[in-house]
């Protein structure tokens, strides 16, 4: 402050001792003329010197010094113009010339002051257009005040009058000098170097005034201390910006380059927390401008590096995308924004902090050599560390890739933990923020697998990860990168199997890219054999359930529902324990198939069973044992336990109808309730017995829960030995025939025989009723048929006509040709039901037009018993109709059956057919018969059924 305060009071000092010594300081004409002309040119070449090398060394002294000098060029012509006029003009001396240079040089200041304002306080300006304008003003205004100086006003006087015109302009330049002055010192316009050189300067400068408006006489020396008090100003505004602003700068910058060689060879980076610490001690502690430099990486937004004098600092607070964006924007390295540095290149931004503003060219040159000499000794150290990291990695990825095998057999031929240990491993080694495995089925256009790492599901969290998987599949190229990722993906059969990696800042290199590529390769096969080996177990449960459960109920079927049974029974019967059974059956399916169809009693049958696995313990093992049959194995249960277990279920399924076809369905069951070993030992006799009481028990109705019994097993066993005879005999086809007469109505004459099936069985002869569903049931039908008509051939001689059943189960060519061979031209009848004409009336009709072509008859027997109409009459070539029974027997005492039977004797007669009454029990039947114009009658008061022989030796 005190060499301040000294520097402004030496101009004044001057002042006031030349004003005071003022009476001493005339001088003569020419003396004086001498010394202001030898002060003008001094100052004149100061001027020119300072302005050339301004223009000349732009790169150096900057664009603001540039444009001062260029602009400065427009005060050079009148104070040049001042030179030549005092060197050439012989009344240079005199009072009016004296006023034509005062003009000149007044004009030489303002220019001057007009160059040190637009370049102090304009920021952006057209530097030529302006120097050629003012130059040319400059000029004009110049020759103007040469050749028309006697117009303008007076200006030299020899009285100091404040108030004279000169003196006014004079005040004018004297504060605008001091407060461009002010400016530059405070606002360091021209650098902190440079300023005070200028703004002293000016201050010399502006000291002009004062000496010019004190002075009284026409040669006094006042003038001649102004006018060199003015240039020692443009003396120093030069050698602030050659001497300091160029020459000092230049040999600091040198001895710190030097310096900095030194540091940096003995300079050791420790990494800390990954950032690379790198202290220089007394050189940036004693660096004029760098006060420490951060270095940050543009992928990852953070600090990797920090250089330091002897004291560190916190990291400055900047954001880097706006600095970076700023940077891209402008298409710049560098930045410099007040006393922070920004330096770009690469993948690395460096921040310096400034002691101080640099504006300077040759500072900023400097600066930049700083930045790319530290940028690259710090390089060094990160690439070293990048290359150790790089390899370790390769030495990662190969440990990686000898893994694979070990995570297969980890996995145990698991596709989902196989691919989920190599991804979170890829995602470890390339530093990735997530990968992605899946199968897409090109058949079904679904993801079949789909499988995230760890750290996908963290750093993912709301991705549209769909997006992603489309993309992929539709990219022509195996393998590419996207935005943000690099994926790999191959296709087999009816499969694409991919895999994904992603990071969300920066891009995966080539390496890595190869890496994903041979990784995903290995992935491929192995995925591809697990796929094939889990193809086959997938198969392989699948026939396991086909042969273990029910495809329709889903649960067991009946040989697995008997396995468990047996295997728990093992068991349980070491400890004593019970096993209680139960049976059930559907009510009345057969009856839903009939009015609603089979998928119906399908749907009844899935109903049933989804509310016996709803609502049975855990414990408990349900299978469906038959068509309409439930197989319940409840462990450690008693009988009475067992029975209460029955009854809540058929409440149960009671009370949950089922709609089917916009009806409502009230399912039922009938069940039976067994405990082993109490109710035997064997199995399979516990469990046939318990069929047969549902099948056969007289006990059982809707919604019946019964107990097995001791009779039960009994009744069983009997039944049981009866059927194996009867099967016996009808595999040994012990067949004989019974006849039944049919005569005529009106005469009595004999038509021929109803030929009757009996079956042997033992000692006893069993009538058609009561084994005729066994042989059905068993295939045996068709047999005893072809039997009984060949001993009944056999035993019969004469013309009577012989009437046998025909089974529709048996009518196919086979059985029609064994007919008809047996016969061999013999009066024979085959009488066929009305159902059994129904269903069958194509087969039928070709059938009977064969063997009528062989003289066999046929009739249609118990008409009205089926369905019931006269339709078929006209359709089936028969010879006789058989009226049902149940009309004839109760003929006397309904007019309905009366009127039926007499409909069906007008319909034979007139389609010409033949009609015979069956169940003809007495006379009075008879008697209406014959009115009704019935043709033949059979029935026990005609005949009863008898063996072949009694008919044969009663005929005779």
């Amino acid at each position: 402050m005190k060499k301040v305060i000294t520097l402004l009071s030496l101009p004044i000092a001057i002042f006031l001792i030349s004003l005071a010594l003022h009476d001493h300081l005339l001088m003569e004409s020419t003396h004086f003329a001498h010394v202001m002309v030898s002060v003008k040119i001094t100052g004149l070449f100061l001027a020119f010197y300072l302005t050339f090398l301004l223009i000349i060394l732009k790169p150096f002294v900057g664009s603001q010094l540039y444009t001062f000098g260029l602009l400065n060029t427009s005060s050079l012509f009148p104070e040049l113009i001042y030179i030549l006029y005092s060197v050439f003009s012989p009344d240079f001396i005199t009072p009016s010339a004296r006023d034509k240079m005062v003009y000149l040089y007044i004009l030489n200041r303002i220019f001057f002051l007009l160059a040190i304002y637009l370049v102090s306080f304009k920021e952006r300006i057209r530097a030529f257009l302006l120097t050629v304008l003012t130059s040319l003003l400059s000029i004009l205004f110049s020759f103007w005040i040469v050749l028309y100086y006697e117009h303008l006003p007076e200006l030299h006087l020899h009285t100091a009058d404040l108030l004279s015109l000169r003196n006014t302009i004079e005040l004018f330049l004297f504060f605008a000098f001091l407060l461009i002055a002010y400016y530059i010192h405070r606002k360091k316009s021209f650098g902190e170097e440079k300023s005070p050189y200028i703004s002293y300067g000016l201050y010399l400068h502006a000291m002009y005034s004062p000496f010019v408006i004190f002075y009284t006489e026409f040669y006094d020396g006042l003038i001649v201390v102004a006018t060199t008090m003015a240039y020692i100003g443009k003396f120093l505004i030069k050698w602030g910006v050659f001497k300091v602003g160029l020459l000092d700068i230049a040999v600091r910058i040198f001895k710190d380059a030097w310096n900095i060689a030194n540091y940096f060879r003995n300079a050791k980076p420790v990494r800390i927390d990954n950032i690379f610490y790198i202290p220089l001690g007394e050189y940036l502690n004693n660096h004029y401008f760098i006060e420490d430099i951060t270095v940050y990486s543009t992928k990852h937004k953070e600090p990797i590096a920090y250089i330091f004098g002897n004291l560190t600092h916190p990291f400055p607070e900047i954001n880097l995308d706006i600095v970076i964006n700023t940077l891209k924007a402008y298409s710049q390295k560098e930045m410099i924004l007040q006393h922070m540095c920004f330096y770009m290149e690469g993948n690395y931004i460096m921040v310096i902090r400034l002691k101080r503003s640099v504006s300077d060219p040759i500072s900023k040159l400097h600066l930049m050599n700083v930045q790319n000499l530290l940028l690259n000794f710090l390089l060094v150290y990160i690439r070293s560390e990048e290359l150790l990291e790089q390899k370790s990695r390769e030495l990662e990825r190969l440990y990686l890739l000898l893994e694979a095998s070990e995570y297969v057999l980890e996995a145990q031929n698991n596709i989902d933990t196989f691919s989920k240990q190599v991804i979170d491993r890829i995602d470890y080694i390339l530093k990735a923020d997530g990968s992605i495995f899946f199968m897409w089925n090109k058949n079904t256009d679904l993801v079949e697998k789909l499988v995230f790492s760890d750290i996908f599901l963290k750093n993912f969290s709301d991705y549209n990860y769909r997006n992603l998987v489309e993309y992929v599949l539709k990219a022509k190229d195996n393998f590419g990168k996207l935005k943000e990722c690099i994926y790999s993906k191959f296709e087999y059969e009816n499969y694409v199997v991919c895999l994904i990696t992603c990071k969300k800042e920066g891009d995966f290199n080539e390496g890595e890219f190869l890496f994903l590529k041979s990784v995903g390769n290995q992935l491929f096969h192995v995925v591809k054999l697990m796929k094939v080996i889990e193809d086959l177990k997938r198969e392989k449960e699948k026939v396991i359930f086909l042969t273990e459960y029910d495809s329709l109920t889903l649960t067991l079927n009946r040989s697995s529902i008997l396995k468990r049974l047996k295997s728990l029974l093992l068991h349980y019967n070491k400890n004593g324990n019970l096993v209680s059974l139960i049976l059930a059956e559907l009510y009345n399916l057969d009856s839903i198939n009939s009015m609603y169809g089979y998928m119906a009693g399908n749907m009844l049958i899935k109903h049933v069973a989804n509310l016996l696995k709803k609502h049975l313990e855990h414990r408990s093992l349900l299978g469906r044992y038959s068509g309409d049959e439930f197989l319940i194995i409840l462990p450690n249960t008693t009988k009475e336990e067992a029975f209460y277990i029955a009854e809540k279920l058929k409440s149960l399924i009671e009370e949950s109808p089922i709609f089917i076809q916009n009806s409502v369905i009230r399912a039922a069951i009938k069940q039976v309730v067994a405990t082993l070993p109490e109710d035997g030992t064997d199995v399979d006799d516990v469990l046939s017995t318990m069929e047969w009481i549902i099948k056969n028990s007289k006990e059982f109705a809707k919604g019946t829960v019964v107990k097995i019994q001791d009779k039960d097993q009994e009744e069983y066993k009997k039944a049981k030995a009866f059927e194996r005879a009867i099967f016996e005999s009808i595999h040994n086809l012990e067949v004989y025939p019974y006849l039944q007469e049919i005569v005529s109505v009106k005469d009595g004459t004999l038509l021929g025989y109803e030929v009757l099936m009996r079956l042997k069985v033992g000692d006893k002869l069993l009538p058609a009723s009561e084994f005729i569903a066994f042989a059905e049931k068993h295939g045996y039908l068709g047999k005893l048929d072809l039997e009984l008509v060949r001993k009944t051939i056999q035993s019969i001689k004469g013309d009577v006509l012989l009437f046998f059943n025909l089974s529709p189960l048996d009518i196919n060519r086979e059985h029609v040709n064994a007919l008809i061979t047996l016969v061999n031209g013999k009066r024979v009848v085959f009488e066929l039901t009305e159902r059994e004409a129904v269903l069958n009336m194509v087969e039928l009709i070709e059938l009977i037009k064969r063997m009528k072509e062989k003289g066999i008859m046929f009739a249609i027997d118990d008409l009205g018993s089926g369905f019931s109409s006269f339709l078929y009459l006209k359709h089936i070539p028969c010879d006789f109709i058989k009226i049902d029974g149940e009309f004839v027997k109760s003929i006397l005492n309904s007019d309905v059956d009366r009127l039926f039977v007499e409909s069906v004797v007008k319909i034979a007669k007139a389609i010409g057919v033949k009609t015979i009454a069956e169940f003809v029990e007495n006379e009075e039947i008879l008697k209406v018969l014959r009115e009704i114009g019935v043709d033949y009658a059979q029935g026990y008061y005609i005949g009863k059924p008898a063996p072949i022989e009694e008919k044969i030796k009663y005929s005779e």
